[in-house]
């Protein structure tokens, strides 16, 4: 594949290359690495845009004009000061167009930026404040693994995610319908085909049926792709939880899982249709935190499901854990794209933000000039005119869940180290190898109690939780960080967060989760002592999707005027931080909304 050009449509010569360059009879994208250079691929244009979009497939794109400075907390944009944000939501319209953007990125980001659509009561915005030809987009395919390259193997799994990428795009396999069946069997113009992608974020998985029209003669080189309608017209979608990195003490169980997403689909695509469907499964961050061997024990139920009881087109490397820095790159070409910023005349990119549930992302354009690590950098040039030094930093362990779980065991560590009890919680608990030792806290307390039943209850103060709120450690916490380990010297005990509702020391408290004490060999830096060059925030501005769009959702700033101000924003976290749990949780259920989504928004915010 390193050597192999594949032709599939008169309009369309993409090659996948050793040298990461690749040819187009239409002046296309080339994706290069000076250091590490994974294929690259080069096709016709794109252009996305929504065809009717409805109120309640859109919700509103948020443009914030103030600094993001106190959302230091879990934020590498706790270094950026003084930048313009937007807000994206996570949706878009059902129906996309495309004829200018990149499609191997655009085909595959596609299912990531729908993961909410018809599945989260807040998707359901009565608010559409974007042009049509504008779609919001959230959740991008989740993190890849570290900086690009230095390593052979990753070399390796970068080509093998790109010539996914090119498969699913240009239908080796029967993707798409343009495409020929071994150079015969045209499509009728009333078929279409499908293609099935389920993402296996941290939280849960989400599958996506795709429909793809049949090509007739004069179409544009690209496909028209929608997400799948059902009789009632609901989105063929279909989100279970958890999601597949829980499934490691008993990789079995993973079964009845994928059955049970797959069974969906099964349903709702005509049977003549399911041998040249395929089927794509791609986990994320949680399955990152996860050893290989427990990966492949999980991948190896999964692989063998889909084969063994459905009759998809599918091969074992579809299904896979997505691993590389990638991501945030397909956020800022999305971001960017949709905003016509590719288009001429050109225009100043914006940079992005992504959080998810186990890791953030970050991606801006630098100047050369700045003359940043080329291993930081990625040059991206589109259509052959302006190359673009997009940097691009992923960090596993900073999504929200995450990071939740990272800040709980910081603030047992900090009561294993200073509190009156420290010689009995270090009999039942010990920090891993490698565990960054955090300052001590101010004003954390922690208490001793016993159950009925003689079980030892330590209560540690938490700042981070709403007044007479409860939280435990459990042992998916343990899992998803690996900061602190059970000793097994004896039953583990129990160890409750009590919320005392502190907004200032709660920030004060996450500020040691930035690992910012690291050295920083190439100043500035961001977080754990990772270069991240300045950014000219007098002409750029930052685009937040994901978690910072649902924050601010759920603190009520992302209103119908689009313009994000600061000082609500903190004005409305201290109110929810100092409200009483009782008081909030009376009026969720009012709402009818479930109070565990809600629970941990103070932490967050």
């Amino acid at each position: 594949l390193e050597t192999t050009t594949f032709r599939q449509d008169p309009h369309i010569d993409a090659a996948l290359s050793t040298d990461a360059r690749s040819t187009c009879a239409h002046a296309g994208w080339s994706s290069q690495r000076r250091q590490f250079q994974p294929p690259g691929l080069q096709v016709a244009g794109l252009q996305a845009h929504a065809a009717t979009p409805s109120r309640s497939a859109m919700s509103a794109l948020l443009h914030l004009h103030a600094p993001l400075a106190t959302l230091l907390t879990l934020s590498l944009i706790y270094s950026l000061a003084f930048s313009n944000i937007f807000l994206l939501p996570s949706i878009f319209t059902r129906q996309l167009h495309s004829s200018f953007m990149p499609s191997a990125i655009f085909a595959l980001t596609l299912p990531f930026y729908h993961r909410c659509l018809g599945a989260n009561p807040k998707c359901n915005a009565s608010s559409m404040l974007l042009p049509a030809r504008f779609v919001g987009f959230t959740g991008i395919i989740q993190s890849f693994n570290g900086q690009c390259g230095r390593r052979k193997r990753r070399f390796k799994m970068a080509l093998s995610i790109l010539v996914i990428l090119f498969l699913f795009l240009f239908n080796l396999n029967n993707c798409f319908p343009y495409a020929a069946v071994n150079g015969s069997n045209v499509v009728s113009s009333q078929e279409s085909r499908y293609t099935i992608i389920v993402d296996a974020g941290s939280s849960g998985s989400r599958l996506f049926v795709y429909c793809i029209p049949a090509r007739k003669v004069g179409d544009d080189p690209l496909p028209t792709i929608t997400l799948c309608l059902d009789a009632e017209g609901n989105p063929l979608t279909k989100k279970v939880k958890p999601g597949l990195s829980s499934f490691s003490s008993d990789p079995s169980s993973v079964q009845s899982y994928i059955h049970g997403l797959l069974s969906f689909a099964a349903k709702n695509i005509p049977k003549q249709y399911h041998s040249i469907t395929p089927v794509y499964i791609l986990a994320t961050a949680g399955m990152r935190f996860l050893s290989q061997s427990d990966q492949d024990a999980i991948w190896s139920y999964v692989q063998s499901t889909v084969k063994r009881e459905f009759h998809f087109n599918f091969e074992n490397s579809w299904a896979q854990t997505v691993t590389g820095f990638y991501e945030a790159l397909y956020g800022w070409i999305t971001v960017n794209y949709l905003l016509g910023n590719f288009a001429e005349p050109l225009k100043p990119t914006v940079g992005m933000l992504d959080m998810g549930g186990a890791s953030m992302q970050i991606a801006y354009e630098v100047p050369p000039e700045l003359n940043p690590p080329e291993d930081l950098i990625l040059p991206f040039t589109i259509g052959g005119t302006r190359t673009h030094n997009v940097y691009v930093m992923t960090f596993l362990g900073y999504g929200t869940q995450a990071a939740k779980s990272r800040y709980k065991l910081a603030l047992l560590h900090n009561a294993m180290e200073y509190s009156q009890y420290s010689g009995l919680l270090k009999h039942r608990f010990r920090p891993s190898t490698g565990y960054v030792k955090i300052p001590k806290l101010d004003n954390h307390t922690v208490e001793l109690h016993y159950t009925t039943t003689g079980e030892e209850k330590f209560i540690l103060s938490d700042p981070c939780l709403q007044p007479g709120l409860e939280d435990r450690l459990d042992r998916n916490d343990l899992t998803l960080s690996r900061t602190i380990l059970a000793t097994g010297n004896s039953s583990s005990p129990t160890i409750a967060f009590v919320g005392t509702g502190n907004l200032t020391l709660c920030i004060e408290y996450q500020k040691s989760l930035l690992e910012k004490q690291k050295p920083c060999k190439l100043h500035p830096c961001s977080m754990n002592g990772i270069h991240q060059p300045a950014v000219e925030f007098e002409g750029t501005s930052f685009y937040a999707m994901s978690e910072y769009w649902y924050t601010s959702s759920d603190l009520g700033t992302s209103g119908l005027s689009n313009i994000y101000a600061f000082e609500k924003f903190s004005s409305n976290a201290l109110h929810m931080c100092r409200t009483p749990w009782q008081s909030s949780l009376t009026e969720y259920l009012k709402k009818n909304v479930d109070p565990s989504a809600i629970a941990n928004k103070h932490f967050m915010s």
